[in-house]
């Protein structure tokens, strides 16, 4: 299995862009699994349930190493109990879903993968952490990092449905607060770890294929590479 992630601050299109890299790739013949698609739009009677089977299930058959990233994570000062809660529910579903897939053949890709959730676990600390204990954590073959402009950003997390994550909750603050959690994200032994990184700037713009051009020249090379 080839995992691929995509991480950016929230509003920054990661969702969309995996859903475009995703039809190319199958396009190319290849078998593509994003298991979280879609995810955000369900409603939440469906969602919750769901997302909390996965990480019951998951945890109780990796209680350890729950119980080593509970520690990990409160260590960081999480602005509440409920943050805390929040933040390693995130990872352990992305990891129940990585322990799914990891025996398959093909590409597994995520637009909310372990990049972003150690970006979560950052969001909400109030305090400093050895950049080192995320290290145990799985590692993508490719991350994509995704940014775009501070007003696009906030045009995008506006025009939401609902408020589907804590920088939408926490207003104007909320987008700075999300830069300095990613900066933390990438100063990570886990960061460092990782073989390969491609960086997209989402302007929206559709001058000379904007965006899928670019998306296009890194999904070619993801096939030159297999």
């Amino acid at each position: 299995m080839m995992l691929i992630e995509f991480t950016g601050v929230p509003g920054s299109g990661k969702t969309y862009l995996c859903g475009i890299m995703a039809d190319m790739l199958r396009d190319h013949g290849l078998a593509v699994s994003t298991p979280l698609d879609g995810l955000a739009g369900m409603s939440p009677l469906i969602r919750i349930p769901r997302k909390f089977a996965r990480i019951a299930l998951f945890g109780l058959a990796h209680a350890v190493h729950s119980l080593r990233l509970y520690y990990t994570i409160a260590r960081t000062g999480q602005s509440s109990v409920l943050d805390t809660v929040r933040s390693l529910a995130t990872i352990l579903f992305v990891l129940s879903e990585i322990d799914t897939h990891r025996r398959r053949d093909g590409i597994l890709l995520l637009d909310q993968g372990v990049a972003q959730s150690v970006f979560t676990v950052f969001y909400a600390a109030t305090s400093e952490i050895d950049c080192t204990d995320f290290n145990g954590l799985p590692v993508p073959d490719l991350l994509v990092e995704v940014d775009a402009g501070d007003s696009q950003v906030r045009e995008r997390l506006e025009g939401r449905l609902g408020r589907q994550s804590r920088v939408e909750r926490d207003g104007n603050d909320g987008v700075a607060r999300a830069r300095t959690a990613m900066e933390r994200m990438r100063k990570t032994g886990f960061y460092a770890l990782i073989p390969r990184k491609e960086s997209l700037v989402n302007e929206g713009s559709t001058e000379n294929g904007g965006i899928e051009c670019a998306l296009d020249a890194i999904v070619k090379r993801i096939l030159h590479d297999k």
